[in-house]
């Protein structure tokens, strides 16, 4: 019987620890965002619910406010810890967030290598567009033959991952891959 109770204490404790983060991570969202009171809000969530949703939640906000602060190693640095996420939804922003912030320090290889991470996760609901960042990742380090697997691998009809807006865009790439020496 007391194993029980103290189950039962867990379990609706963790609820309400759940519902308090969420919360917390709700009224963060109501404040100005890329304001320092949203940073302020959305890091107490991750403070004090380190291991919760609504803290993966918040730092995926962080991270896309950082980055649209140009601060692109804070964005990435908050992204990370969602590499192993349980949410294959939040793992995979936080995948996209990664690479962006590596592209936006300049970081073109590791930005395509971190979008064919995301392109090989096979809960990844969007796999075709994370193959086509990692394309244009490729182009802007310069390794055009890498991206142009990519592209051509995109554009066949027969692609399942592909979709018709990715296989025109993708033949685009090669039209324009094809006319730069």
């Amino acid at each position: 019987m007391l194993v029980v109770v103290a189950v039962l204490l867990v379990m609706n404790y963790s609820g309400s620890t759940n519902e308090k983060a969420n919360n917390l991570l709700f009224q963060a969202g109501k404040i100005a965002p890329d304001s320092d009171a949203a940073i302020g809000a959305y890091q107490k969530v991750i403070d004090a619910y380190s291991s919760s949703s609504a803290a993966q939640m918040a730092r995926l906000k962080l991270s896309d406010i950082y980055y649209s602060k140009g601060d692109y190693q804070k964005a990435e640095e908050l992204a990370s810890p969602l590499e192993k996420s349980g949410y294959p939804e939040i793992r995979i922003l936080g995948l996209n967030n990664i690479a962006a912030a590596q592209l936006g320090k300049g970081d073109a290889k590791s930005a395509a290598a971190t979008y064919l991470k995301a392109f090989n996760d096979n809960k990844n609901m969007v796999k075709g567009l994370s193959y086509f960042n990692a394309g244009l990742a490729y182009l802007e380090a310069g390794q055009k033959e890498e991206a142009k697997k990519i592209f051509e691998e995109l554009a066949k009809e027969e692609t399942a991952f592909s979709t018709s807006e990715l296989r025109s865009k993708s033949k685009d790439q090669l039209i324009w891959i094809a006319s730069k020496p």
